[in-house]
């Protein structure tokens, strides 16, 4: 598998000219690591297709230390995690990505198990869908030391996060400041199984 890491020698920039940035096809595992990277500029208008990151359903990858930032598309602005995949982001900064339906930064399709660790939101827009940073549709997120500051849905549900239909979803060590929606400031749960919010900070949402 292909690693690709930044020494923070350089600005490691990949700019997606209006284009999603990177896609993880399938049948990657953990061994395929992207770290230290920023992603921007992408975009992408196919409801199956992140702005910044596309991760297919069967892949596994390791992205950490980067940051994505002005991404957009129709559902996760910077990522969109296909059915069935289960990245691991770790130590990544998701900074005014916008998307028009669901998920302004991350999108999780049904049956995706994304790990999501120490990891900050901030200023993340979903402007007539849910989940200002992240929506969960049927999938299993567990988010673990996570900030969201100033996240939005701005015509939905979720200011920072969005469960729609989930099940086995873990919220731990996590803070909420500042997030807006017009239903769940900070996160909103929909016919939700099994979720569990542990030692979390909730502040200023609305």
């Amino acid at each position: 598998q292909l690693s690709l890491i930044c020494n923070g020698e350089s600005s490691c920039i990949i700019d997606g000219n209006g284009e999603t940035v990177i896609t993880f096809r399938g049948n990657v595992d953990s061994t395929a690591v992207l770290d230290g990277f920023t992603i921007r500029g992408g975009n992408n208008n196919d409801v199956y297709d992140g702005g910044g990151m596309t991760i297919r359903s069967g892949s596994h990858p390791l992205i950490q230390n980067c940051t994505f930032t002005n991404n957009s598309a129709d559902r996760g602005g910077a990522v969109f995690v296909r059915e069935g995949a289960k990245p691991y982001f770790i130590g990544c900064n998701f900074v005014t990505n916008t998307s028009t339906e669901d998920g302004g930064a991350i999108f999780c399709d049904r049956d995706s198990k994304p790990k999501i660790e120490n990891c900050i939101f901030t200023g993340n827009l979903s402007t007539a869908g849910n989940g200002g940073a992240i929506s969960a549709d049927k999938a299993s997120p567990t988010i673990t030391s996570c900030t969201f500051n100033s996240n939005h849905a701005s015509g939905g549900s979720g200011g920072a996060i969005s469960f729609n239909e989930s099940k086995g979803c873990t919220v731990k060590l996590s803070t909420f400041i500042g997030n807006t929606a017009e239903e769940g400031g900070a996160v909103y749960v929909y016919h939700v199984k099994d979720i569990q919010f542990i030692q979390s900070n909730f502040e200023s949402s609305s």
